[in-house]
């Protein structure tokens, strides 16, 4: 079962694993492919009103939003 939970600081290197692939390529979101981490964590974390992860049953991040 996935559990959906409000992000954590402790999630944020997970996070990145998971979005800088996808930032990368210039293809799924309106960001520049040389976002660094940094800005990435203010677009996806500070922006936002919420952001939340996706943990699986031994509480390992498949996504977030």
């Amino acid at each position: 079962m996935v559990k959906i939970q409000p992000y954590e600081e402790s999630d944020w290197k997970a996070i990145w694993r998971i979005i800088e692939p996808v930032f990368r390529p210039g293809e799924s979101y309106s960001f520049s492919p040389e976002i660094s981490e940094e800005e990435a964590h203010r677009v996806w974390v500070e922006m936002p009103e919420t952001t939340y992860v996706a943990l699986d049953h031994n509480s390992f991040i498949l996504g977030t939003y």
